[in-house]
């Protein structure tokens, strides 16, 4: 009776150890470059309409960023921020996640369009970032490539920045001004960062567990 009870008690332990680990309150953070206080670095990389007066003037289609970002957990979504700034034209800009395909942007999982951006007056740029969150649930899957991708809304006028990081962080860079994406890795990294949290099934399951040890443990006293 006494070794049934310590098998119980550690099984319990276990299984409520799971269940905190996977509380939502433990949300946190699955990627970020930024530097103390959301800091970021002056200048960065242009984001263009087709009739920017950048493009107008150097023959490009548009302009198109995006950076890459791998979960080492699996985590549900709670939200991106993004160090997204307006230089001139439309004050807008269209952010994206997509999961990745063969090493570049693929399919899109969710859109946000940000209308609210803060001027480039670089060099004296800092700490105010764009915050966009999730309408549904997306789950981060660990070690699966995903991208966060800034591009103008269609035909806008709009010239934009996406601020460089100020702590030295480099990764996959992925631009297309029109014929498509071209790929440069060990690239300086837009300011980003993408916070999640355990995904709920993680939760049920460890409740559920719970759950059905004390069912047995009280069948197990009649």
């Amino acid at each position: 009776m006494a070794s049934e009870r310590k098998i119980f008690t550690a099984l319990g332990l276990a299984i409520l150890a799971v269940v905190f680990e996977a509380a939502p309150a433990r949300a946190g953070v699955i990627y970020s470059d930024f530097g103390a206080g959301n800091a970021y670095a002056s200048g960065g990389y242009g984001i263009a309409g087709s009739n920017s007066l950048l493009c107008l003037s150097g023959g490009c289609a548009f302009v198109t960023r995006g950076f890459a970002f791998t979960p080492s957990d699996t985590e549900q979504l709670v939200q991106i921020d993004a160090a997204l700034l307006l230089v001139q034209g439309t004050n807008s800009v269209q952010l994206t996640l997509n999961a990745g395909n063969s090493g570049l942007p693929g399919a899109v999982l969710a859109t946000w369009v940000i209308s609210s951006l803060p001027l480039d007056i670089s060099p004296s740029n800092c700490c105010t970032v764009q915050t966009v969150t999730p309408t549904s649930t997306i789950i981060l899957n660990a070690g699966s490539q995903y991208w966060i991708v800034a591009s103008a809304i269609a035909s806008s006028n709009t010239e934009d920045v996406w601020a460089e990081n100020s702590t030295g962080a480099t990764g996959l860079v992925a631009s297309n001004n029109g014929p498509g994406y071209s790929l440069t890795s060990g690239a300086p990294m837009a300011a980003f960062d993408v916070i999640g949290a355990p995904e709920p099934g993680t939760l049920a399951l460890g409740i559920g567990a719970l759950a059905l040890l004390v069912s047995f443990r009280r069948r197990a006293r009649v």
